[in-house]
């Protein structure tokens, strides 16, 4: 398997869990069966949260894909990556432990931190 089709399975995996949800709740709503307003909130939410985070995975997946312009590599600290990553985390409630890289780190960057902390988060299970 190469490296395309294993991101490719990877994501088809991480679109069908939300979808799921989605789907799951938007029929519990059709069929009439969350009896309270709660429920029916808690419901909605629940579909959005999930949509959204399909639309998030979309938009990593296609910023993975997207061809980086001529002469984009430069030189990233390693904790400004682990800051970026970790922010991301944060955002989507993740707990986490993280211990920063040495601040002399460095690494050859080739679409910008940005990029590359959201194609991580593409591969990550805990993303969701």
């Amino acid at each position: 398997m190469t490296d395309a089709e294993r991101v490719l399975n990877l994501l088809i995996h991480d679109l069908r869990t939300p979808l799921g949800v989605a789907h799951g709740y938007l029929r519990l709503i059709r069929e009439q069966r969350l009896t309270t307003a709660d429920d029916r909130e808690l419901a909605l939410t629940g579909t959005q949260q999930a949509l959204g985070r399909i639309s998030r995975l979309c938009e990593d997946a296609s910023g993975f894909l997207a061809e980086p312009a001529e002469g984009t590599t430069v030189r990233a600290s390693a904790s400004l990556l682990v800051a970026r990553v970790s922010a991301q985390l944060r955002e989507r409630g993740v707990a986490f432990v993280s211990s920063a890289p040495a601040q002399s780190l460095t690494m050859m960057v080739g679409a910008g931190v940005d990029r590359l902390a959201c194609a991580l988060m593409t591969l990550s299970p805990h993303a969701g």
